[in-house]
């Protein structure tokens, strides 16, 4: 497994150019949802949800629902849970 950097993927506006980093870019972002729903509490998918569909910042709406303080943090418990 070699996930994205959680910053690359939050960031995206659209898919990367070469099709092995789009099963990359599908494969974090897979894994990404499932830490959230497995591993974080189930009440806040739908309002990480909701924030980042109305057109919230990612990154911002991830960690503000969640509560991590950075984007270190998160990718930290993120690739415990992806390995």
């Amino acid at each position: 497994k070699n996930p994205l950097p959680l910053a690359e993927l939050l960031a995206a506006t659209g898919y990367p150019a070469d099709a092995a980093e789009v099963r990359r870019f599908y494969a974090t972002s897979k894994y990404l949802a499932g830490f959230l729903l497995l591993r974080q509490p189930k009440e806040k998918w739908p309002v990480f949800f909701a924030r980042a569909a109305a057109g919230a910042d990612a990154t911002a709406a991830l960690l503000e629902t969640y509560g991590w303080p950075g984007l270190a943090g998160l990718e930290k418990d993120f690739l415990a849970f992806a390995r």
